[in-house]
Formats: C-alpha cells, sequence, structure tokens
C-alpha cells in the first residue's frame, strides 16, 4: 500500500503505510467513510449490509438467467406457432381454390 510518492529528479520515494500508526490512521478513514457512505456505525453492520448486497446481487443475476431462457424458449414457441398458422392458412387457401 502506498500513501505517498515524492519525486525528486531521477529518483522516487515512497512511502509506504508499514508503520502502525499509519495504517491504523488508514483504517479508521477507510471505516469513517465506509459509516458515511452506509449510513451504519459499525463494522458489523457495515458487513452485513454488503454480505446482504452480495446476496441480492447474486439472484438478481440468477432471476437475470432464468428470464433470459424463458425469453428464448418463448420466442421458440411463438415462432412455431406462427409458423403452423402459416402452414394453417395455405392448406385453407389451397383448399378453397380447389
Amino acid at each position: 500500500l502506498i500513501a505517498k510518492v515524492d519525486v525528486i529528479g531521477e529518483e522516487v520515494e515512497e512511502e509506504t503505510a508499514s508503520e502502525p500508526q499509519s495504517r491504523l490512521s488508514y483504517f479508521n478513514k477507510l471505516h469513517d467513510n465506509l459509516k458515511a457512505v452506509t449510513g451504519l456505525a459499525t463494522m458489523e453492520e457495515i458487513l452485513a449490509r454488503i454480505e446482504g448486497q452480495q446476496q441480492t446481487h447474486s439472484k438478481l443475476n440468477e432471476i437475470g438467467l432464468q428470464n433470459d431462457y424463458e425469453l428464448r424458449q418463448l420466442k421458440n414457441q411463438r415462432n412455431k406457432l406462427k409458423d403452423e398458422l402459416n402452414d394453417i392458412r395455405t392448406h385453407y387457401e389451397q383448399k378453397r381454390d380447389e
């Protein structure tokens, strides 16, 4: 994790967040941001919300796949029925013309 990059001439100095205080500060800021975004106070609530959203996302994807499959099936059925109707019309017109 790179917290800061200073460029001095050709040299690049990197300050890593390996110091305990820097890491603690980083995670506190991250926690504060998550609290602000989610409106939740504790990490347990935030994790529960994220897990719930992941489950919802998975379920919606599953429903979407099922709907796509059913839509293909219905389109195939519609095409078959159109073909049958055309056959019936053709047969009717042939009988009528006899």
